[in-house]
């Protein structure tokens, strides 16, 4: 039996920077902002009384899409819903009234995310960026994060059961589902395509020795291997706009997380941080300038232990 795949402990999701790189769009707390640049401006996304969450950017930046749990239109009992609003906070209208985690397209037209009711299994669908057309693709025992392929034709998501941990690819245009290493034999999970869609980054937890890898898979050939020679554990890889670089957090619990950056083969790593606590989710501006990141600080007290950095990043 293999073991579920171990989360970060500390991350629920990277910040997104908005497709001009002037804002960036986090989850601190209970509701998702919309903050500057310069982190100084915010505007709540969702509505204050709920715990809303799963946020995401439309890649024109002309939506933002977050799921919160409630009685909505046309319900008798709770359920998480989809909701899109505009980045100000304004216009928010329900896209799906049974279902979170959405993830917009690379294209824009579609939004896939989990299907979910009460006592039902988990479902993969997609639906229309305006909600329309929701299409049921897979049932599964369990189901963790999803992500899409650059071409928009390709899903990816992690399947969990009792006895394996996979990552599972959906591809739209034939209809095809299967895990992208075959048969599981590990714990994967947090897939990641290159900008190229050449090249798939993913996360292994090995419980022997309670750490996580980030490791490689050519797409083209199907081989994989471990894309960093560090020991430390290292999660919460992310590719540089022009698939140059990966940013990823690297470190241990007792000791911290520190973000470090190496080139497109895992090669030549420089450290970016080195400060108390655990510095983890990092995502790129889209002019590659630029990193965003969570830091976390279990000493502070619990409204100000999680906070949103930035760190300028310029290539030697």
């Amino acid at each position: 039996m293999q073991p579920t795949p171990l989360k970060h402990p500390f991350t629920r999701s990277a910040p997104k920077w908005s497709p001009d790189g002037s804002k960036l769009l986090v989850e601190t707390g209970r509701q998702p902002t919309v903050v500057s640049k310069d982190l100084k401006e915010e505007t709540v996304i969702g509505p204050t009384d709920k715990w809303v969450t799963k946020s995401d950017w439309s890649p024109d930046g002309s939506r933002i899409s977050y799921a919160f749990r409630d009685v909505h239109p046309g319900q008798k009992e709770p359920h998480f819903a989809i909701y899109s609003c505009n980045p100000d906070g304004t216009d928010h209208k329900m896209l799906s009234a049974t279902g979170w985690k959405g993830v917009w397209s690379p294209d824009g037209e579609k939004i896939a995310y989990h299907l979910v009711k009460k006592e039902a299994p988990f479902r993969l669908a997609v639906m229309d960026k305006d909600g329309s057309n929701e299409t049921v693709l897979s049932t599964e025992p369990d189901m963790g994060d999803l992500s899409w392929s650059p071409d928009s034709n390709k899903i990816l998501y992690e399947v969990w059961n009792p006895n394996e941990a996979d990552i599972v690819r959906f591809d739209l245009t034939t209809g095809r589902k299967e895990p992208i290493l075959g048969s599981p034999v590990h714990s994967d999970k947090t897939p990641r395509f290159s900008p190229d869609g050449k090249t798939l980054l993913f996360e292994r937890y090995h419980p022997e020795g309670k750490r996580t890898e980030i490791r490689s898979l050519d797409t083209q050939t199907g081989e994989n291997s471990s894309f960093l020679s560090l020991k430390q554990s290292n999660h919460d890889a992310a590719w540089s706009p022009d698939g140059e670089h990966v940013v990823f957090s690297a470190g241990s619990l007792d000791n911290g997380f520190d973000l470090y950056v190496a080139d497109s083969t895992g090669k030549s790593i420089t450290q970016l941080t080195d400060w108390p606590g655990y510095e983890h989710a990092p995502a790129w501006s889209p002019d590659g300038k630029s990193i965003a990141f969570y830091h976390y600080q279990k000493e502070a007290p619990p409204s100000e232990r999680t906070s949103l950095q930035t760190v300028d990043f310029k290539p030697l």
